[in-house]
């Protein structure tokens, strides 16, 4: 008798999604309920499954970008084990990472990519994507608010933090500059995506502004009200954008414009963003509103204290984190020398030799003093390595950049995924829907190109 056929095993669409600094994957609710959405309007015969990646939330994101690759590498290949169990195999890969998920992200894929086979040999790439992103660290303008947020800012969220402000260097040169070099695995490990997604608020992100989020040296929207700046606009985000005046040179996008798009949006009064954080706009009723103030003097330093003593304890038990972490991997490293062969994702990030052509040295990758900024004040302060970054990304062919538009809100960068869209207190928490149906739609479409592409050479 002969056995009988093994089932054939059904095709998945894998989309993993990873989350930003201190967060969480409930952060990330929205994209998974439109991603869904999305894939049941559309014709894909694949299976959907989304991981929102766990393994690295709260103040396990303070350990270090390449550390917390590693750690939903890890978990990714624990979901996939699980997928093959069941009976399903996953055909097609997509990825997107909000805020310094975007960074573990292109971390991730690197190391993917570096693996015997890689990974996507196995799993085709759809599309890479990410949503307010810090790809060229934290920026640095001409104002006292920067130079705060600098002199502070390097001291907190222990290894990341070092990495986003471009201070580490591990093998001679920041991350960031490694993740952004040609000849590194990173830069190559994206080139096998047909499709690559960038989301960037064009106005009020106070944690990721439109430079960094767009990977691009100048910001034309910084200065959007006094420039009578008008944009054209699809849902909530800009097809192009002008200014008032007919004298000036256009300034376009480089997206697509609407086929209907919407009559231009000049900034008027009632769109400017708030003054003062929306707590402050919060109805408090009855005499609870008044009681408040005499503590005032005394809730201020109290919860001072409390942050500082929360950030030194969470500093402490990463820097204890890292040195496990750096302890095991080298552990698998000289196993793996012993043996002669390497298990898949066991070399560590950070772990090839500098290539010879280097971005920058580590001098240039500090951002630079106030003397040699730009003319206008307003514009950041773009050092020679960050140039340098912005380089290798627009070479890249299938780089596409959405700018979202919400000039009405005190901080945009947890609006842009409709953070708290769920149970919002004020309607604007919800706008950034549209923003994700247009991410979902274009995650779904990604999936019929690869399909249709050749499987990416291992490594390359």
């Amino acid at each position: 008798m002969h056995d009988p056929p093994s089932p054939v095993p059904k095709d998945v669409h894998f989309v993993l999604l990873l989350h930003g600094l201190y967060g969480s994957a409930a952060n990330l609710w929205c994209l998974e309920e439109e991603i869904e959405r999305a894939h049941d309007s559309s014709d894909c015969a694949l299976d959907l499954h989304i991981l929102n990646a766990r393994e690295y939330g709260g103040a396990l994101t303070w350990d270090g970008i390449d550390v917390n690759a590693h750690r939903v590498a890890n978990e990714v290949d624990k979901e996939i084990e699980a997928l093959e169990r069941d009976g399903r195999r996953v055909a097609v890969f997509s990825i997107t990472g909000y805020s310094l998920g975007g960074l573990i992200a292109r971390a991730l894929v690197g190391e993917l990519n570096a693996r015997s086979p890689s990974f996507f040999s196995l799993h085709r790439p759809a599309s890479f994507c990410t949503i307010a992103t810090p790809h060229l660290g934290v920026l640095r303008y001409g104002s006292w608010r920067s130079t705060w947020v600098h002199a502070i800012g390097q001291r907190l969220f222990s290894r990341t933090g070092q990495q986003l402000f471009c201070l580490d260097n591990d093998l001679g040169r920041p991350l960031l500059a490694q993740m952004a070099d040609p000849n590194d695995k990173y830069l190559r490990a994206l080139n096998v995506f047909p499709r690559i997604v960038i989301i960037a608020n064009a106005v009020n992100d106070l944690t990721v502004p439109y430079a960094t989020a767009a990977i691009c040296t100048h910001d034309p929207f910084i200065d959007h009200v006094r420039d009578c700046l008008c944009v054209e606009l699809e849902g909530k985000t800009v097809t192009r954008y002008y200014t008032a005046d007919p004298e000036e040179e256009e300034l376009e996008l480089e997206v697509a414009p609407s086929p209907l798009p919407s009559p231009p949006v000049p900034m008027a009064r009632g769109t400017e963003r708030p003054l003062l954080p929306p707590v402050f706009y919060t109805n408090w009723n009855g005499p609870l509103r008044y009681a408040l103030f005499p503590f005032i003097p005394l809730l201020i330093p109290t919860v001072l204290t409390f942050v500082a003593v929360t950030f030194a304890f969470h500093s402490f038990k990463s820097a204890q984190r890292i040195r496990e972490h750096s302890e095991r991997r080298r552990a698998l490293l000289a196993d793996a020398e012993d043996t002669d062969t390497a298990t898949p994702g066991d070399t560590p990030l950070n772990s090839r030799p500098l290539s010879p052509v280097q971005l920058s040295d580590v001098e240039g990758a500090s951002t630079p003093p106030f003397a040699k900024g730009p003319s206008n004040p307003s514009q950041p302060i773009i050092s020679p390595l960050q140039k340098e970054m912005v380089r290798a990304f627009n070479d890249l062919p299938q780089l596409e950049r959405i700018t979202a538009w919400f000039p009405g809100v005190f901080n945009a960068h947890a609006v842009i995924i409709a953070r708290n869209a769920r149970n919002p207190r004020w309607a604007w928490q919800a706008e950034g829907r549209e923003v994700v149906q247009t991410w979902a739609r274009k995650v779904i479409a990604a999936v019929t190109e690869a399909l249709e592409a050749p499987l990416p050479v291992a490594g390359a």
